[in-house]
């Protein structure tokens, strides 16, 4: 299966549907999920924008970083992980967006908003590691953009984290 096919299968949009949504033939995305047709440049682009993945995912080049939101926060995460995810149930689709629900990853019984607190804790953990090491050139690169993946060793830093 491919990465088209697979991503709109996840959503749970048809053909005729993503179709509809997305200003592409019916009769083209089959032939691209089929792969008797090569995808262009345009569609390869609203695809990648529609469904939030990068254009070597698409093309199954790289597979490694699935994109979801958590309150505007751009989680990465591992290919293997997602699905992993997906399938207990922490991601699901508002508006068509890819999120997690990281309240029920973490254990919290709330639905507070605690985006806020996870920026400021990776943003902690990041600044330990960098005064961990000897080259501290790297703290001369202050920039407000915060990547986060999200993987096993992140999750248990901040379950530890809430925790205290």
């Amino acid at each position: 299966m491919n990465k088209l096919k697979e991503l709109r299968e996840e959503r749970g949009y048809t053909i005729r549907s993503l179709s509809a949504v997305i200003d592409i033939h019916y009769n083209t995305i089959s032939s691209y999920e089929n792969e008797t047709r090569d995808l262009n440049t345009n569609a390869l682009k609203k695809f990648a924008t529609f469904f939030e993945v990068t254009i070597d995912y698409l093309l199954c080049y790289s597979g490694y970083y699935v994109f979801v939101n958590y309150h505007n926060i751009m989680l990465k995460v591992n290919e293997d992980d997602y699905k992993l995810l997906y399938k207990e149930g922490f991601i699901y689709f508002n508006e068509g967006k890819r999120c997690v629900s990281l309240n029920k990853l973490i254990g919290l019984d709330n639905d507070n908003d605690i985006s806020d607190l996870i920026i400021d804790l990776y943003r902690h953990k990041r600044v330990d590691e960098l005064f961990d090491k000897k080259d501290r050139a790297i703290l001369e690169n202050n920039n407000d953009v915060v990547e986060i993946v999200l993987d096993k060793n992140f999750i248990e830093f901040m379950k530890k984290s809430i925790a205290l």
